[in-house]
């Protein structure tokens, strides 16, 4: 693994594979979305075309967007303009939080108060490691790999089962969101609902809740903010909708302040680009971006909450 000229090598291998596989489909698909990486290699291996194997039909698929590469490369600011992102960290945590605490379970928001969302997720690995929060996150930040997945592994267990997914499921969506790679069993799966219910106080008590709300038929109303309420859901519908809707409320009110203010307002002449969920993407006069983050935060803090 170490030697230069196995690593030219395989290189060359994958040039190679993408030259006879992955560019023919690239030509064929035509002026269809593909999946844009930092590396052109990655790009078309992870942008196979068409519906069957064999054909080379349709549309690149968007697919295993990196975190720093991804759909945002296929967009660009206007001449003068530059892009200002911000994504509400934490936000369905905190809305989970509210939720619980707006009847009366306050042990996720004191935890929040006190370490942030970080203190929750980081938790949640550092119950699974056997550590200390502070150890946790001090592996964390200098990039220790098994932290790192410790931590993935524990956010996604959060939101699996505050969703109201049961052991048995969490397996089959682990395995479903891995492709495969990641398989664990209905032992591990029960352990880490169990890890996530000693971290997070409230979760088994809202989720006792939720079922205890059953219309007698198996179904479930959910309450999704401004009033509107959802008849007739299943169990994780409730269950997941509950702290979401909030979420998305939250969102929903910046972004209608933030529409205001850029166009008939003090951020004139700056426009919102991209909403997607807890995300946005505006554009914003160039070299103005911390200008603009100082006004925007004094927008977002009143109107998410």
């Amino acid at each position: 693994a170490d030697s230069p000229k196995l690593q030219a090598f395989a290189e060359y291998a994958t040039l190679l594979k993408c030259l006879n596989n992955d560019v023919p489909n690239l030509r064929a698909s035509g002026t269809g979305w593909i999946s844009t990486r930092y590396g052109m290699c990655e790009t078309l291996r992870t942008s196979s075309s068409g519906d069957r194997k064999g054909e080379r039909t349709g549309l690149m698929a968007m697919q295993n967007l990196m975190e720093f590469g991804g759909v945002r490369e296929c967009i660009r600011p206007r001449p003068g303009f530059e892009f200002y992102n911000v994504d509400a960290k934490g936000l369905e945590l905190r809305a989970f939080a509210d939720l619980c605490a707006s009847k009366g379970w306050t042990g996720t928001a004191e935890t929040i108060r006190r370490g942030g969302t970080d203190a929750v997720l980081s938790g949640i690995g550092a119950a699974r490691a056997r550590q200390s929060l502070a150890e946790c996150q001090a592996r964390e930040a200098a990039k220790d790999p098994l932290a790192t997945a410790q931590r993935t592994r524990g956010k996604n267990a959060l939101y699996g089962f505050m969703g109201g997914m049961g052991p048995d499921t969490y397996v089959d969506f682990i395995a479903k969101m891995s492709k495969g790679k990641i398989k664990i069993d209905g032992a591990e799966a029960r352990l880490l609902r169990e890890t996530v219910f000693r971290v997070v106080h409230d979760l088994k008590t809202y989720l006792d809740w939720v079922g205890s709300t059953d219309n007698g038929d198996g179904s479930f109303d959910v309450e999704l903010e401004y009033g509107i309420v959802r008849s007739g859901v299943w169990y994780s519908a409730k269950a997941n909708n509950g702290f979401q809707a909030r979420a998305a409320a939250a969102m929903s009110e910046v972004v209608i302040d933030l529409v205001e203010a850029c166009y008939i307002g003090h951020l004139a002449p700056a426009r919102p680009c991209l909403f997607v969920h807890d995300e946005l993407l505006v554009e914003v006069p160039a070299g103005l971006g911390h200008e603009f983050e100082v006004e925007f935060l004094k927008l977002a803090a009143p109107a998410a909450a």
